[in-house]
């Protein structure tokens, strides 16, 4: 009797350990779990960056500003590093970025997931 009490308790254990393992997968691509990525971000356009927002590829709306607004600019030939706050279920993201003449550009389907460098090169509108 014994050993079957403690066999069902070890089934209830694992299959309560599996459950929960699950259901963590599942709140990462459902509730928005975020991960902070350091990322290298390189200016080659030729020309002063003044801001840099990022959008999941599938949204319309980009976040803050990732410079300093009015502190920050990222001038050609340069970089920074910036730590960010990531959905951990997004890879792909649309990043647009104001040079200092007010002109924006935008870079869709960056793939975040797959490098920790973002490079800006010539401007193209």
């Amino acid at each position: 009797m014994k050993k079957f009490i403690l066999s069902a308790l070890l089934f209830i254990g694992i299959l309560f350990a599996a459950t929960a393992a699950a259901n963590a997968q599942d709140a990462d691509a459902s509730t928005g779990t975020v991960e902070t990525r350091d990322y290298a971000i390189i200016n080659n356009t030729g020309t002063t960056i003044h801001s840099i927002y990022f959008s999941p590829a599938n949204m319309e709306k980009y976040g803050d500003d990732i410079l300093v607004p009015g502190v920050s600019i990222l001038t050609t030939n340069n970089y920074a590093y910036r730590w960010m706050d990531f959905p951990v279920a997004e890879c792909l993201w649309d990043i647009k970025y104001t040079t200092i003449d007010g002109t924006d550009y935008v870079v869709n389907n960056v793939d975040l997931c797959q490098s920790r460098t973002i490079t800006f090169y010539g401007l193209t509108k």
